[in-house]
C-alpha cells in the first residue's frame, strides 16, 4: 500500500507539470491549511496502529516565504508473541515550519506550488504497558523531546482554492499526502 501511495504522489506531481491554467505560487498574505496522513513515521515502535494524522498551516510572510505550524497524532503497539504483554504508544507532535516556494523559478509551471523547508517542534510520547503477570503490574511512562525535520513538497491546485499535497522528508513521516485549502 505504501508503494501505491508513493506512486500516486509521484504521478500527481508529474501531472502538475503537464496541466496549465492559473498561477499557484505563494504571494505575501496568502494562507493555506492542509490536512492529511504521514507514512513511514520515523521513531515509531512496533506495529503502526494509526499513521500520523496531521494538520498544517502556512502563511506567506513575504513573497515565496511561508511560516506556520503543524500538529500530528499517531499510535503504535508492540506485543510479545505467546505472552500476554503489550505496549501501546501514543505520539503527538506540535511544531513550527517555514518554507521557501521555488516553483516560480521554473518557467511554464502552472497550478503548482513547489517548496522546501524546515520543521522544528516538540514530540510528546507516552507508553502504556498492559500484561497479565503476577509480578508485573500495568504501568505507563512518557517522554518528550525537541525534534527537527526537513521536507520538499508540492501542491497541485485542481481549483482556485483546493489542492492535492505531497511532501517527502523527515519529520512526522517520510511521505505526507493530504488536501490543502487556500484561505
Amino acid at each position: 500500500m505504501k508503494r501505491r501511495l508513493l506512486v500516486a504522489a509521484v504521478l500527481l506531481l508529474g501531472l502538475a507539470f503537464l496541466v496549465s491554467a492559473s498561477d499557484a505560487q505563494t504571494k505575501k498574505g496568502e494562507s493555506v491549511i492542509t490536512a492529511g496522513l504521514g507514512l513511514g513515521y520515523p521513531g515509531g515502535y512496533g506495529t503502526m496502529g494509526m499513521p500520523p494524522v496531521f494538520v498544517a498551516f502556512d502563511h506567506a510572510v513575504a513573497p515565496r516565504i511561508t511560516a506556520g505550524g503543524i500538529a500530528s497524532f499517531s499510535t503504535s503497539s508492540y506485543e510479545w508473541g505467546g505472552i500476554n504483554y503489550k505496549w501501546s504508544y501514543t505520539y503527538i507532535f506540535i511544531g513550527g515550519r517555514g518554507a521557501y516556494h521555488f516553483g516560480e523559478h521554473i518557467q511554464g509551471l502552472k497550478n503548482t506550488d513547489l517548496y522546501g523547508g524546515l520543521t522544528l517542534g516538540y514530540h510528546i510520547v507516552s507508553a502504556k504497558f498492559d500484561g497479565a503477570d503476577e509480578h508485573l503490574h500495568p504501568y505507563s511512562a512518557g517522554g518528550s523531546y525537541f525534534g527537527f525535520g526537513i521536507f520538499v513538497g508540492g501542491r497541485y491546485y485542481f481549483s482556485p482554492k483546493w489542492a492535492a499535497t505531497a511532501e517527502l522528508g523527515y519529520d512526522i513521516g517520510f511521505l505526507k499526502v493530504g488536501v490543502s485549502y487556500k484561505l
